[in-house]
């Protein structure tokens, strides 16, 4: 019988002549739940004729040992198969960088933006009064004796215009709120955290020389319970790991990885 791997994207079949092994999914329920999770096919379910190649393991073999690396695959890889296409998608993951980058600081400008305009509605307000003031006296004890009811109170145009003022305020709060929090997200997205690692695989082989998150999850999985946990440590089991992949991958200076990991 002819297999196929059942990988999106993989050609790999079972043919006289191939150096490749093809195996079926394990029948340990958690085992094969993450072997489901790995192939990452929405709304997938193998059955008895489903096959992994051995390209998608990191040995080229699957390994039962749970402390395996390859007892999960791990190996899946996304790049375009032409010099052409890995260029451009290289090119084009870089742009994607710039990009965010430039929306940062643009949010920047547009929130500095919005306070001049507040402080600047501001002074505006404050000098209305004093120009009337300044054109007569008499007319302006007038315009005061006009714009006062019997009892005192103040009059509607004076109301309106205070209330004007007041929504104009809040439209300007809600839109300084709002780009607050744009930018936060975008921080969030270009910070070193598990979130922002967690889609975006090119940034995982840049910093770790790891394939992908899954792997650095299944590295961290295997030296957590070797790494010790001081009550002192402001950083993470995560954080040391990914800082240290970097020290290595990198050749960054302690001192970099200092300042990153303020």
């Amino acid at each position: 019988m002819v297999h196929t791997c059942v990988v999106s994207g993989c050609r790999n079949r079972r043919t006289p002549g191939t150096a490749l092994s093809f195996y079926r999914f394990p029948r340990d329920p958690d085992r094969k739940q993450r072997w489901i999770a790995a192939v990452d096919r929405e709304g997938w379910t193998p059955n008895d004729g489903s096959r992994l190649c051995s390209t998608h393991f990191i040995s080229g073999k699957q390994v039962k040992n749970p402390r395996s690396p390859d007892y999960v695959p791990s190996v899946f890889s996304s790049a375009p198969s032409s010099p052409e296409m890995k260029e451009s998608g290289t090119l084009e993951v870089l742009d994607k960088q710039e990009a965010r980058v430039e929306a940062a600081n643009a949010l920047l400008f547009l929130q500095g933006q919005g306070r001049s305009a507040v402080v600047e509605r501001c002074k505006q307000e404050e000098a209305e009064p004093e120009v009337g003031a300044e054109e007569s006296g008499s007319s302006s004890v007038s315009s005061d004796e006009e714009n006062e009811d019997e009892d005192g109170s103040m009059s509607d145009s004076k109301k309106g215009k205070f209330a004007d003022a007041a929504v104009n305020f809040e439209d300007a709060l809600r839109a300084l709120k709002k780009e607050n929090q744009t930018l936060r997200e975008s921080v969030d997205k270009m910070s070193l955290s598990e979130n922002s690692l967690r889609n975006d695989a090119e940034k995982v082989k840049f910093y770790t020389g790891l394939p992908n998150f899954f792997v650095l999850e299944t590295v961290m999985w295997l030296l957590a319970p070797h790494m010790d946990g001081m009550k002192t440590a402001k950083l993470s089991k995560f954080q040391q790991l990914l800082l240290t992949l970097m020290r290595l991958r990198l050749d960054l200076r302690n001192q970099d990885l200092a300042y990153r990991s303020a």
